[in-house]
């Protein structure tokens, strides 16, 4: 068929559709010339669009990766002096250190640091009434050094039954007087309902 048969078509058309026809017949009579691409847009389409995809492929594949890698584990164990309960207790106990931390306390009850490392080697030991004896008096000796009552709540909570009353009071205590203690929340996660 040629356009002038299609026009002549298009002006029969049927009210309903008239502007069907009408649009029809404007395409017929001013066809859209299409546009050829710029350069910048040639280049654009060749070169940038594959970059962009693969950089946006490999940010996807290191965000799983990145969300399902392990948590880093600290590098060394604390120091003598700053073993809490929460860390990962060694398979023996350590007799000697026990043995030289008993002698520093009997020689200068006031020494929180001994206090606290012998509590935590004592509670490892399966002694939970010693442990809680050099706790108590480390927290007696220095009110300020959270330790000893961030231990007494993990004590109290390892009791059978465990002593929800005596952890919580501990552990309050311990946001009271350091409420940015590093381990605010896992205190939090682990603080018994009243």
């Amino acid at each position: 068929m040629k356009t002038d048969d299609i026009l002549t078509f298009l002006e029969t058309a049927p009210e309903e559709i008239r502007p069907w026809a009408e649009e029809q017949k404007r395409k017929l009579t001013h066809p859209e010339v299409e546009a050829k691409p710029s350069r910048f847009q040639r280049v654009t389409d060749r070169w940038l669009k594959p970059v962009i995809m693969a950089a946006a492929i490999f940010a996807i594949i290191f965000g799983v990766w990145y969300v399902g890698k392990p948590p880093e584990q600290p590098e060394a164990a604390a120091p003598h002096g700053q073993t809490q309960m929460g860390e990962p207790a060694q398979q023996q106990v350590d007799v000697a250190r026990m043995a030289e931390l008993t002698a520093q306390v009997e020689a200068d009850p006031s020494n929180v640091d001994a206090r606290l490392e012998l509590g935590v080697l004592l509670l490892q030991s399966g002694d939970l009434d010693a442990a809680e004896e050099q706790w108590v008096a480390a927290a007696e000796e220095d009110p300020e050094r959270v330790e000893a009552l961030y231990n007494l709540g993990f004590l109290y909570m390892s009791k059978e039954p465990a002593d929800n009353a005596k952890a919580r009071e501990a552990w309050q205590k311990v946001l009271e007087i350091e409420p940015d203690f590093p381990q605010a929340d896992i205190i939090r996660n682990h603080m018994p309902q009243e």
